[in-house]
């Protein structure tokens, strides 16, 4: 199964999604929009919220894209293009696929990361989509709860924020 990428109006990708899901292309296994659990503070008090991981970008999952399905999806409304762009079409690569794949999941919602700092204040993931990657963390911003990682897709560095639970230090 390759992934491939469709840009689409940002802030108007479930919509996307659902003129996606009408159309019923049978080659088409998902269709994912990837959105992260956050923590916001309003007036001291703290709020999970949804956002969207990859804003303005969906990801399909199929074994052939064909000609008529990237003529089907560009004739979607909101739907801007595929990447790299139309003319010449790549699925991600598979490293970027190792990476994006834990993201990816069916529902397509990241919860919050389980975390501890260790005596040395670097963090352990514990649990969740980045388990095993803390090389990719590039700042820790513990007043907000989030965890900065740059991800790479197509050859382009994405900072992202990541909300996560702290559970004290180890030892």
């Amino acid at each position: 199964m390759a992934i491939y990428v469709l840009q689409v109006i940002t802030g108007k990708e479930l919509e996307a999604r659902k003129m996606l899901n009408l159309l019923e292309l049978e080659s088409i296994e998902k269709i994912i929009f990837p959105r992260r659990e956050m923590i916001q503070r309003k007036k001291g008090k703290r709020y999970k919220k949804i956002q969207p991981l990859f804003p303005g970008y969906l990801f399909l999952e199929t074994e052939d894209l064909t000609d008529a399905l990237i003529h089907d999806a560009g004739r979607c409304p909101n739907v801007i293009h595929f990447l790299p762009d139309n003319r010449r079409i790549k699925a991600i690569s598979e490293d970027d696929e190792r990476l994006l794949r834990p993201l990816l999941r069916d529902d397509g919602l990241t919860p919050l990361i389980n975390i501890k700092f260790n005596e040395n204040d670097r963090v352990i993931i514990l649990e969740g989509p980045l388990k095993g990657q803390e090389g990719l963390i590039l700042k820790v911003d513990r007043r907000r709860r989030r965890l900065r990682v740059k991800l790479s897709l197509y050859e382009t560095g994405h900072l992202i924020d990541f909300g996560y639970r702290d559970l004290g230090v180890s030892k």
